[in-house]
């Protein structure tokens, strides 16, 4: 039986294989910040809210945004245009999960948790050690998942 508001969101309804637990409550908690951004704003994305000014403060300082709303759109873009999420569960069992929604052309990395909530946004660097890289270093577990079509559309409505 899958949950009603799994059905609400669209879970099943075209994809043939569930995604687990984890990958589907980032979506899930994702989707449904993405539904308050209006009215509450892009802060309201973020798990730790009072990080996001850190976090754009570090991208200007090392020339990677512009400003606060450069930041807020290549973030947002990346939404908009997912086709997969990597989860990492770690060894260490005091560590949360983390998830990185992947933008098709690899640009930028959003990293979520578990919860949906953004924990920081970044630009894809190739000559550093990618997200999945440094996890599968640290032995830690990392699985990629399809996202389905249908989910697919509704974070491109929802962050275009």
């Amino acid at each position: 039986m899958v949950h009603p508001a799994r059905v609400a969101l669209g879970w099943g309804i075209d994809n043939p294989v569930m995604l687990p637990e984890i990958p589907q409550k980032m979506l899930d908690g994702l989707i449904d910040r993405g539904t308050r951004l209006q009215s509450d704003g892009f802060i309201s994305m973020w798990a730790d809210a009072a990080s996001l000014q850190r976090h754009v403060k570090r991208r200007v300082n090392k020339g990677e945004i512009v400003d606060a709303d450069d930041y807020q759109q290549k973030t947002l873009a990346v939404f908009a245009q997912a086709d997969r999420i990597v989860t990492v569960i770690p060894t260490n069992k005091m560590m949360h999960s983390t998830g990185k929604v992947a933008m098709m052309n690899g640009e930028w990395v959003v990293l979520l948790s578990e919860n949906g909530g953004i924990v920081t946004s970044y630009p894809f660097i190739p000559e550093i050690l990618s997200f999945e890289g440094r996890h599968k270093r640290d032995g830690d577990m990392v699985n990629e998942y399809k996202i389905s079509n249908d989910i697919r559309t509704r974070l491109a409505n929802l962050f275009r």
